[in-house]
């Protein structure tokens, strides 16, 4: 099994963070027909799950140098105006 870096898996965590934002506020917003709705309903399950697992894992390798963010703070870069900010850090 191939051990991902401490870096790569905060940029995974970001990247299906920021997507679950995208999708939460596509079906905020309603426009969406509820087959649609319905799919990205699941989307956004099946993201918020993969985001629990690397989360994990993140937090596993993260436990041996606490100079990484947490997730929540990680997951909180992609709510806010300094997320560009983040992930150009991130990067």
């Amino acid at each position: 099994m191939t051990t991902l870096s401490t870096q790569s898996l905060m940029l995974a965590i970001y990247a299906l963070a920021q997507e679950a934002e995208t999708i939460n506020q596509l079906i905020a917003h309603g426009d969406s027909d509820p087959e649609e709705l319905s799919e990205l309903t699941e989307h956004v399950e099946q993201v918020q799950t993969a985001l629990i697992e690397v989360g994990n894992i993140y937090d596993t390798q993260r436990a041996a140098d606490n100079s990484y963010p947490s997730v929540e703070e990680i997951v909180s870069a992609t709510k806010t105006a300094d997320g560009d900010e983040t992930a150009h850090r991130l990067n």
